[in-house]
């Protein structure tokens, strides 16, 4: 996949690292209680990662890791794998109060969980042959997230209602949210009082159908991505009336809708990547003028949108019990570990095997 720019200033990272964080409790009004991550304090450093159009934000002195790929590294619900990727690439957003700072835990892993939808997107889209049915989970998961977690709520204290119209896709989003009913009426699970109120409670499928005709609804005028996927939806509704979009699974799809699907998830990449990529512009000690790079998520973002995916492959680490991702470049076939210890290990390990067989065939 061809990049849409390219970075013609240098990068440098000024990256906001939390020296001491604890886990602790905060109760809402109405009195239910929740965890927060809390930080209170706080070190800017001008770090050491650089900017490589082919392996995006990195350590010059790791050739297996990028930002990507240590980000989808963070294992769910381990605060501490999250704080270790923190004090390499900066917090996910510079804080309002550099002194004392905390975060709702539900919301920063849901955060978390959304944004390696979308690096896995990328990953996906940018094979010869992505698979259809990642494709479709990763889309959908981003299609219906997106919308309950505005950009870096996860950094906010207390939970909003969301904002529908503060998403990607305002008209589906709402359509989603609703609770719908089977079109079938003598296997519902409950009564209605009348037809008019079994006829209104269309099904996902139908809603999304019709928004593909109608602009009379009460709806947010969409967006050019989501009329994309209004269209994608309603191709899909043609070949077979679905429910809910859990309904579409990669065999509805005909070679048209596969062509639908591909262009819609390059775009919904695209589009997230010019919503979330913010840099600053800023003139260093020789007067020369670059970019600077604050947070972790912009450096992600940057990544996302500027490094050559065409020269890299996004594998998975061979060792026993290691589920770990790391890049390799499409030219090297050897490399099958995320790092130098688990090849060491490997490479012991095959060396006492086949000496305890020459050992054997010896005696």
């Amino acid at each position: 996949m061809k990049r849409d720019n390219n970075i013609l200033l240098p990068v440098k990272y000024n990256i906001l690292k939390i020296c001491k964080s604890h886990i602790d409790t905060s109760s809402t009004e109405d009195g239910n209680l929740h965890k927060i991550l809390a930080f209170s304090t706080f070190q800017i450093e001008e770090s050491t990662l650089i900017f490589s159009p082919d392996f995006g934000s990195c350590d010059s002195n790791d050739t297996k890791q990028n930002i990507l790929t240590e980000f989808l590294n963070i294992e769910v619900y381990n605060v501490d794998s999250f704080m270790n990727f923190v004090n390499k690439y900066g917090f996910l957003n510079w804080p309002s109060d550099t002194n004392f700072h905390k975060c709702n835990l539900t919301n920063l892993w849901d955060y978390i969980e959304m944004l390696k939808n979308i690096i896995l997107l990328k990953v996906e889209i940018s094979k010869e042959v992505p698979s259809v049915e990642l494709l479709l989970k990763y889309c959908f998961s981003i299609i219906r997230n997106h919308g309950c977690i505005p950009y870096l709520i996860c950094m906010e204290d207390e939970i909003s209602s969301p904002d529908p119209n503060d998403t990607l896709f305002p008209s589906i989003y709402k359509i989603l949210s609703m609770p719908y009913k089977r079109r079938d009426s003598s296997n519902l699970p409950f009564e209605i009082e009348s037809q008019s109120e079994f006829i209104q409670s269309t099904t996902i499928g139908q809603k999304i159908h019709e928004l593909n005709y109608s602009k009379d609804l009460p709806w947010t005028t969409s967006t050019p991505l989501e009329n994309d996927a209004i269209t994608f939806f309603h191709y899909i509704y043609e070949i077979r009336p679905y429910d809910s979009i859990d309904d579409i699974t990669p065999e509805l799809l005909d070679e048209h809708a596969i062509i639908m699907l591909k262009d819609l998830a390059n775009n919904l990449c695209d589009t997230l990547c010019k919503k979330h990529l913010f840099l600053n512009t800023k003139y260093d000690s020789k007067n020369k003028c670059c970019l600077e790079l604050t947070n972790s998520s912009a450096a992600i973002f940057l990544t996302l949108s500027q490094m050559d995916f065409s020269k890299i492959i996004f594998d998975i680490c061979r060792k026993d019990n290691c589920s770990n991702f790391f890049i390799r470049r499409r030219s090297d076939m050897k490399s099958c570990y995320c790092c130098t210890a688990h090849a060491k290990n490997a490479a012991q390990a095959t060396y006492r095997k086949k000496h305890l067989k020459n050992t054997k065939s010896s005696n």
